[in-house]
């Protein structure tokens, strides 16, 4: 059928699209038949730019174009034969595995480095070594809390780097809530309810924390809430690097503050 189209190019009859019923009647097989052969030959690629899905059979194509290059004349032109093809087409394949391979590669060693490193990281871009998160902090004596506290930081910090900004803005959230909540008990103030608005009110009545601190654990919780699928309901609420950047930055704010 590559030897068939080959002379259907350059005889004239074939111009921008091959289609099954051609391929039918130059091979005097079944409708089926032709479709199904025209699918082969689209999936091996180089040929087609694309194609039509086929009624008879889901493995079939009832046509394909060409691509509006020259390649794909080149590639019929050039046929000799299947094999050649198939070795093409599987050399292709092995090259393009082996890029993914790479790049899965890199992005995992990246990410290694970045754990290992990650409160260097923070230590450059925020200000604060895990000693000096723990000195502020000092107030939670359970060292599970501390603990639970200081790898959510760090994994908050890690899938922000990572650019998965709405997780990190929801798990920062969540540190900023239960810091309060603890800061709060070590101060033993009750808030009205165990929430994050009645945190920061608690917090505000009892002048624990700064105003401008106030205002920016509040648009924290005002991201956060978006882990509520409902309230992310255009693009002005999407979220970037900066929207996570600056939660990460209330953290620390926060820690600062204590």
């Amino acid at each position: 059928q590559d030897f068939l189209i080959k002379k259907g190019i350059i005889s004239g009859d074939l111009d921008h699209m091959v289609s099954s019923s051609f391929i039918r009647n130059e091979l005097s097989i079944s409708d089926r038949e032709s479709e199904i052969v025209l699918r082969q030959m689209y999936d091996l690629g180089g040929f087609f730019e694309a194609g039509s899905g086929s009624r008879i059979s889901m493995l079939g194509m009832s046509q394909a174009s060409f691509h509006k290059n020259d390649s794909a004349y080149d590639e019929f032109l050039s046929f000799e034969s299947l094999d050649q093809k198939l070795e093409k087409y599987f050399l292709s394949r092995q090259n393009w595995k082996l890029k993914e391979f790479e790049m899965i590669k890199k992005k995992e060693q990246k990410l290694n480095s970045l754990k290992k490193d990650c409160w260097i990281e923070i230590k450059k871009e925020y200000g604060y070594t895990k000693f000096g998160v723990g000195k502020k902090i000092n107030f939670i004596t359970d060292p599970y809390k501390r603990k639970i506290i200081y790898r959510d930081i760090e994994q908050a910090y890690i899938i922000s780097k990572q650019e998965f900004h709405k997780p990190a803005i929801i798990l920062v959230g969540g540190i900023i809530e239960e810091l309060l909540r603890l800061f709060l008990a070590s101060k033993n103030v009750k808030p009205k309810r165990k929430q994050f608005y009645h945190f920061i009110k608690a917090c505000d009545e009892n002048n624990l924390l700064n105003k401008p601190i106030s205002k920016l654990n509040d648009s924290v919780r005002d991201f956060r809430n978006l882990v509520h699928l409902e309230k992310e309901d255009n693009k002005h609420d999407s979220l970037s690097i900066t929207n996570s950047k600056s939660a990460l930055s209330s953290l620390f704010s926060l820690i600062d503050n204590f």
